[in-house]
């Protein structure tokens, strides 16, 4: 059986208030093409199908245009589990009409583990692979009050509830099917795995440790592990198949790495693993410098009809200048696309005012608390530790639980 693992693809996020439905489109052709030209059995997104838990009818439009898409291809089984960006209620609505087209949508963990076992069958019916589809479990769906005391241990107990869940769901599959030496066992998850790396666009959904889970988490029969909620690809410690392939396009000018789908070919339960390259649908580009350095890279782009979008960090220099006066007569009428201008030279020169302070919008909220703690000398170094603590908690909770309204 051929694979094929996804995730977060944020259909509907913007950057810098501008719209990327057309990097949106580009990509679902280019992946109905890929599981064409490969030949692949089954899909699996792994998470984050949406940017928001209320995306927009063009949002849903790209998604449910390119499912229908795949009904011309050799693609016989979709599983596709909710992530944190998603509303489990919005995806998993039209399951009967979504089953009809072989696609299988895990919104949220049912009252029996059933219902998240998935059985794919070749087109002889003969049983080809089992999927625990483990959708983002959030701590409402594992975690019953009265089970934690204090803020440490809540965060243990949902790492153990976490880890319970899948031992639950593994046992389960193993009891419902004869799963054979040639038969593999697949799971998906949408959590943080430690040991692993974030990237700009998902450092606030993370506060300390909170909420990151250590590599036993996984029951070691699974044959391949498909993971999404980080943006960049790779692979967990411990673990020999599996991991996570990472968005499939970039969504911030931080994010400069290769994007990549993964194609796993299954014979028996041994796996080959094939990283495919995305192509760039549209480059981020980042240019940092004086207003003489920023000059010279956005004339070369514009002699070289770039149509890049690109972000322009001034960082030093003599002050004075409008950037953004400069920069819009050099690209008046090219394709380049500037969307973002920040002077940070004289954002830290404000920061050595004793009068003016820091703009909150380029604060976090921890910057905003570490702050206060600085001027509060009357504290001892635990008790600000225990603060510390206290304020990730909050921030943890306040993001999970509704991520899309902190955009």
């Amino acid at each position: 059986m051929r694979l094929l693992h996804t995730s977060d693809w944020h259909l509907g996020r913007r950057l810098c208030d501008c719209d990327r439905y057309r990097t949106f489109e580009q990509f679902l052709t280019w992946l109905t093409d890929l599981i064409a030209e490969q030949s692949v059995d089954t899909l699996l997104v792994a998470g984050d199908v949406f940017d928001t838990t209320t995306p927009s009818h063009q949002a849903q439009k790209l998604y449910y245009d390119f499912l229908a898409g795949l009904q011309s291809t050799s693609c016989r089984h979709v599983v596709v589990i909710a992530g944190n960006h998603d509303s489990p209620t919005l995806l998993t609505a039209p399951k009967s009409l979504l089953n009809a087209l072989n696609v299988t949508v895990v919104g949220s963990p049912g009252e029996r583990c059933d219902d998240e076992i998935i059985a794919l069958h070749d087109g002889a019916g003969a049983l080809q692979a089992v999927v625990c589809a483990i959708p983002y479990l959030r701590e409402r769906d594992i975690l019953h009050y009265g089970e934690h005391d204090t803020l440490r241990e809540k965060d243990e107990a949902i790492a153990r509830a976490t880890a319970l869940h899948y031992r639950r769901v593994v046992d389960r599959a193993l009891e419902l099917y004869d799963i054979a030496p040639n038969i593999p066992l697949i799971a998906s998850g949408h959590l943080f795995a430690a040991g692993c790396t974030t990237q700009t666009s998902e450092r606030n959904l993370y506060v300390g440790s909170l909420g990151v889970l250590p590599a036993d988490t996984f029951p070691p029969e699974i044959d391949y592990l498909a993971l999404g909620h980080l943006h960049h690809a790779q692979q967990l410690n411990g673990i020999a198949a599996g991991g996570y392939c990472g968005s499939p396009i970039p969504f911030d000018f931080g994010e400069n790495q290769d994007k990549y789908v993964n194609i796993i070919d299954f014979d028996g339960k041994l796996t080959e693993i094939r990283k495919i390259p995305v192509p760039h649908f549209d480059r981020l580009r980042r240019i940092e410098g004086d207003v003489d350095s920023i000059v010279e890279a956005v004339g070369e782009l514009v002699r070289a009809q770039c149509d890049d979008w690109c972000e322009i960090i001034r960082t030093g220099g003599i002050t004075g200048h409008n950037l953004k006066e400069i920069v819009d007569s050099l690209t008046q009428g090219a394709p380049l696309r500037v969307v973002r201008i920040c002077d940070a030279s004289f954002e830290a020169a404000c920061l050595t005012s004793s009068d003016t302070t820091q703009s909150i919008k380029e604060l976090t909220p921890s910057d905003i608390f570490e702050k206060r703690l600085a001027r509060a000398s009357d504290l001892d170094e635990e008790t600000k530790r225990e603060l510390r603590y206290c304020h990730d908690s909050i921030v943890y909770d306040i993001l999970h639980e509704d991520v899309h309204a902190n955009r």
